[in-house]
């Protein structure tokens, strides 16, 4: 009976030493409405206007801020 409850005290220990080790998570980005209509000027100035191909994918790319080139479809 002992070998179990020094083997569950072990599991247990284990446990809460890994989430005491465990990475932080990283933040995602926050999207601003000062974020957005940058984002927004630069999709007109490649030539994605809302409502065309492309301006959802590059809006998108924008926010994240991985910008892969010129929007699709146009």
């Amino acid at each position: 009976m002992r070998i179990v409850a020094v083997g569950l005290t072990a599991v247990l220990a284990m446990c809460v030493v890994d989430s005491a080790l465990a990475a932080k998570k990283k933040a995602a980005p926050v999207a601003t409405a000062a974020k957005y209509d940058k984002c927004y000027q630069e999709a007109v100035k490649a030539g994605a206007l809302a409502g065309q191909s492309g301006h959802r994918e590059y809006m998108m790319q924008c926010m994240y801020g991985i910008i892969t080139g010129r929007p699709a479809g146009n």
